[in-house]
């Protein structure tokens, strides 16, 4: 259970949480309604968990050459700052060779994390954008919901357009994060080879932690 009954009183104040409750008209608050209630926003977010994690640790080992010995005990963690709850995921790589693959398989872990973990489904009126262009996948989405406490740029992933011609037409639009994209678990090893040039980070909002 992640709220109570004090938590939801602090956050919306006794009458609201009576008017929610009391189906019985008794002025009180019914806790087995608001109980109900709290088991279906609880499992919720555990579905909204279910592929997320706080904190991804990578373990590698480089194996050694006849020119240089192996190196042992690799490790490169990293945090989510936008997961709240504490659940870490420890993986071990045997492609990994130096820190650098490490880190790059962390923050590949995390991004895979954040996609699979947060899903938007948002129906919308007519098949066009404020600007009258179609919805079409690869477009990016402004969403802003005050209940749901969300204010930010959203990934359009896939939109199902229905009605039509004499019927209310609207539009289903599936939405991802925006800005986790990690396109590859390893950096190019073939890099190494070439002229060493500063590389741009992938933009993943992420902490390194160790």
């Amino acid at each position: 259970m992640y709220a109570t009954r004090d938590d939801m009183e602090s956050r919306f104040g006794l009458n609201e949480v009576v008017m929610l409750t009391d189906r019985s008209r008794s002025g009180q608050v019914d806790d087995s309604v608001l109980a109900g209630a709290l088991a279906d926003a609880a499992a919720e977010v555990d579905g909204f968990l279910a592929g997320r994690y706080s904190d991804i640790t990578v373990l590698g080992q480089a194996h050694g050459t006849h020119a240089e010995a192996g190196r042992h005990a690799l490790k490169s963690a990293v945090r989510d700052p936008g997961c709240a709850v504490y659940r870490p995921r420890i993986v071990q790589d045997g492609d990994a060779d130096s820190l650098a693959d490490t880190r790059a398989r962390a923050r590949k872990l995390l991004s895979d994390s954040r996609l699979q973990g947060m899903t938007l489904t948002a129906v919308v009126k007519g098949h066009r954008t404020s600007d009258g262009v179609l919805w079409q996948p690869g477009q990016r989405v402004h969403v802003v919901s005050e209940p749901h406490g969300i204010d930010g740029v959203f990934f359009l992933m896939a939109r199902k357009l229905q009605g039509g011609e004499g019927q209310g037409s609207r539009t289903t639009l599936t939405l991802k994060e925006d800005g986790v994209w990690v396109l590859d678990a390893h950096p190019d090893k073939r890099d190494k080879k070439r002229t060493k040039r500063k590389k741009k980070d992938d933009g993943l909002d992420a902490i390194d932690v160790d």
